[in-house]
């Protein structure tokens, strides 16, 4: 948990972190590095399949570490315009990644 606390003396923010050694065991181990990168294209399948939760093509628009240890991940969905599309949030923990074509091999 990241918390700021405004100094009035210096005008600064006093910051403190949680770390992940902190966190409470979920039994889901956190990613040190996110499954994927900005550029990326993806196939995200959710671990529960349903109407709710699709599989997930696009590109990778950027990624974000949460706090609690997994991984925000914005696709544009596949079919719209990069990176003004409409694009979705998933997280890391709720399923898995398939990098069809990543930004580094082509």
């Amino acid at each position: 948990m990241i918390m700021a606390r405004p100094n009035r003396s210096h005008d600064m923010q006093q910051i403190s972190l949680t770390l992940p050694r902190d966190l409470k065991s979920s039994g889901v181990v956190p990613a040190l590095e996110c499954p994927v990168q900005p550029m990326d294209h993806v196939i995200f399948t959710p671990h529960d399949k349903s109407l709710l939760k699709p599989t997930i093509r696009g590109r990778v628009m950027n990624t974000l570490r949460t706090a609690a240890g997994n991984w925000r991940c914005a696709i544009v969905l596949q079919g719209e315009p990069f990176p003004n599309g409409n694009s979705v949030n998933v997280y890391s923990h709720e399923g898995c990644f398939d990098v069809v074509e990543g930004h580094f091999n082509g």
